[in-house]
């Protein structure tokens, strides 16, 4: 992973990072893991106490998918294996998220009050999620016995402040 952040004289800041994931597959027909993914943010200071932020994430396309391996991996009308699974082999199955959010700083920087909304948007065969990390309500591509969705989009708003001690 590597990363470089720039401040520019017009108060906008941009930060990139790029990610390569690799992973030790028996087989790279059924490889969901390895991918290559991306991260682009401005930020915007429009007043002293303010900033908007724009963000754009992608997770590259990856070289196997599972669906075709031992069992169903997916359900819920999206795939039946044998009928409309793809088989093994690399799909579409990345993904995009775009973010727009807006932050107050108060007492300095030392606490603020930020709001984000984001669309995630999966291809075809993608199956990520948003709030996996632990922020906010989880809403993951999976029924009640935890067979995946795919080619999901999924919106969300985040509002909350934080405190630096």
């Amino acid at each position: 992973k590597a990363g470089v952040q720039y401040k520019f004289p017009t108060n906008t800041t941009a930060n990139f990072i790029y990610e390569k994931l690799k992973r030790d597959a028996i087989t790279s027909a059924y490889d969901e893991r390895t991918r290559s993914g991306t991260w682009l943010a401005l930020t915007q200071k429009v007043t002293p106490a303010d900033d908007v932020n724009f963000g754009w994430a992608h997770a590259g396309r990856t070289p196997g998918e599972p669906a075709a391996g031992p069992g169903p991996a997916f359900t819920g009308g999206t795939c039946v294996v044998g009928v409309s699974c793809p088989g093994g082999g690399s799909v579409a199955d990345g993904a995009n998220q775009y973010s727009i959010g807006f932050k107050h700083h108060f007492d300095g920087d030392r606490m603020t009050w930020y709001a984000v909304a984001t669309e995630l948007k999966n291809d075809q065969w993608g199956h990520y999620a948003i709030g996996v990390s632990g922020h906010g309500v989880t809403t993951r591509n999976q029924d009640g016995g935890g067979n995946s969705f795919t080619g999901n989009t999924l919106k969300a708003i985040s509002v909350g402040m934080t405190y630096d001690f």
